[in-house]
Protein backbone atom coordinates (compact mmCIF):
# COMPACT_ATOMS: atom_id res chain seq x y z
CA UNK A 1 0.00 0.00 0.00
CA UNK A 2 1.37 3.42 -0.98
CA UNK A 3 1.35 6.06 1.74
CA UNK A 4 0.91 9.77 1.19
CA UNK A 5 1.33 12.87 3.30
CA UNK A 6 -1.38 15.32 4.32
CA UNK A 7 -2.11 17.97 1.65
CA UNK A 8 0.13 21.05 1.72
CA UNK A 9 2.98 19.44 3.65
CA UNK A 10 6.02 18.57 1.51
CA UNK A 11 7.79 15.28 2.22
CA UNK A 12 11.58 15.19 2.46
CA UNK A 13 13.69 12.04 2.64
CA UNK A 14 16.87 12.58 4.69
CA UNK A 15 19.58 10.04 3.88
CA UNK A 16 22.50 10.28 6.31
CA UNK A 17 24.47 7.48 7.97
CA UNK A 18 25.66 9.53 10.97
CA UNK A 19 22.81 9.41 13.54
CA UNK A 20 23.64 12.73 15.24
CA UNK A 21 23.88 14.59 11.92
CA UNK A 22 20.68 12.91 10.70
CA UNK A 23 18.78 13.99 13.83
CA UNK A 24 20.04 17.57 13.45
CA UNK A 25 18.90 17.69 9.82
CA UNK A 26 15.54 16.12 10.71
CA UNK A 27 14.97 18.84 13.32
CA UNK A 28 15.86 21.52 10.76
CA UNK A 29 13.33 20.23 8.24
CA UNK A 30 10.60 19.59 10.81
CA UNK A 31 11.04 23.15 12.11
CA UNK A 32 10.42 24.33 8.52
CA UNK A 33 7.17 22.36 8.30
CA UNK A 34 8.27 19.37 6.22
CA UNK A 35 7.12 15.83 6.81
CA UNK A 36 10.39 13.98 7.31
CA UNK A 37 11.31 10.44 6.35
CA UNK A 38 14.75 9.11 7.20
CA UNK A 39 17.20 6.48 6.01
CA UNK A 40 20.72 5.60 7.13
CA UNK A 41 21.77 4.17 3.75
CA UNK A 42 21.01 4.58 0.08
CA UNK A 43 19.65 1.04 0.08
CA UNK A 44 17.10 1.97 2.77
CA UNK A 45 16.20 5.09 0.80
CA UNK A 46 15.35 3.02 -2.28
CA UNK A 47 12.99 0.93 -0.14
CA UNK A 48 11.29 4.11 1.06
CA UNK A 49 10.92 5.31 -2.53
CA UNK A 50 9.21 1.98 -3.30
CA UNK A 51 6.74 2.58 -0.45
CA UNK A 52 6.18 6.32 -0.78
CA UNK A 53 5.17 8.13 -3.96
CA UNK A 54 4.88 11.54 -2.30
CA UNK A 55 8.54 12.33 -1.60
CA UNK A 56 9.16 15.83 -2.97
CA UNK A 57 12.76 16.35 -1.84
CA UNK A 58 15.79 14.11 -1.40
CA UNK A 59 18.50 15.39 0.97
CA UNK A 60 21.37 12.91 0.85
CA UNK A 61 24.92 12.55 2.02
CA UNK A 62 27.43 11.20 -0.52
CA UNK A 63 29.42 8.65 1.48
CA UNK A 64 27.30 5.95 3.09
CA UNK A 65 27.59 2.24 3.79
CA UNK A 66 25.87 -0.19 1.45
CA UNK A 67 25.71 -0.62 -2.29
CA UNK A 68 24.17 2.78 -3.11
CA UNK A 69 26.04 6.01 -2.35
CA UNK A 70 24.47 9.46 -2.50
CA UNK A 71 25.44 10.09 -6.12
CA UNK A 72 23.98 6.76 -7.29
CA UNK A 73 20.83 7.43 -5.29
CA UNK A 74 20.47 10.88 -6.82
CA UNK A 75 20.87 9.45 -10.33
CA UNK A 76 18.24 6.77 -9.59
CA UNK A 77 15.83 9.42 -8.32
CA UNK A 78 16.46 11.61 -11.37
CA UNK A 79 15.75 8.69 -13.72
CA UNK A 80 12.77 7.24 -11.84
CA UNK A 81 11.24 10.23 -10.00
CA UNK A 82 12.24 13.28 -12.06
CA UNK A 83 9.92 15.61 -10.12
CA UNK A 84 11.83 14.99 -6.86
CA UNK A 85 14.21 17.85 -6.03
CA UNK A 86 17.67 16.70 -4.91
CA UNK A 87 20.23 18.17 -2.53
CA UNK A 88 23.52 16.29 -2.16
CA UNK A 89 25.77 17.08 0.82
CA UNK A 90 29.27 16.06 1.83
CA UNK A 91 32.08 17.14 4.07
CA UNK A 92 34.71 15.21 2.13
CA UNK A 93 33.61 14.49 -1.42
CA UNK A 94 33.44 17.28 -3.97
CA UNK A 95 31.45 16.35 -7.07
CA UNK A 96 33.20 15.82 -10.37
CA UNK A 97 31.59 16.21 -13.78
CA UNK A 98 28.86 13.61 -14.13
CA UNK A 99 28.64 12.77 -10.41
CA UNK A 100 25.38 14.66 -9.94
CA UNK A 101 22.27 14.43 -12.06
CA UNK A 102 20.95 17.50 -13.85
CA UNK A 103 19.12 19.84 -11.50
CA UNK A 104 20.71 18.53 -8.28
CA UNK A 105 22.29 20.98 -5.85
CA UNK A 106 25.50 20.34 -3.91
CA UNK A 107 26.12 21.73 -0.42
CA UNK A 108 29.41 21.27 1.40
CA UNK A 109 29.50 20.42 5.09
CA UNK A 110 29.44 22.11 7.45
CA UNK A 111 26.62 24.11 5.98
CA UNK A 112 24.67 27.12 7.11
CA UNK A 113 21.10 26.03 7.89
CA UNK A 114 19.57 29.31 6.74
CA UNK A 115 21.43 29.10 3.43
CA UNK A 116 20.30 25.49 2.91
CA UNK A 117 16.67 26.40 3.60
CA UNK A 118 16.82 29.37 1.22
CA UNK A 119 18.17 27.10 -1.52
CA UNK A 120 15.52 24.50 -0.83
CA UNK A 121 12.72 27.05 -0.86
CA UNK A 122 13.95 28.25 -4.25
CA UNK A 123 14.16 24.68 -5.56
CA UNK A 124 10.69 23.78 -4.29
CA UNK A 125 9.17 26.89 -5.85
CA UNK A 126 10.49 26.04 -9.33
Amino acid sequence: MTQTSPPGRAVVLIVEDEPIVRMMVIDLFEDEGFEVLEAATGDQALTIFDERRDVALLFTDVEMPGKVDGYALAHWVHANRPAVKTVIVSGRAMPNAGDMPEGATFVGKPYDHDDVMRRIQTMMAS
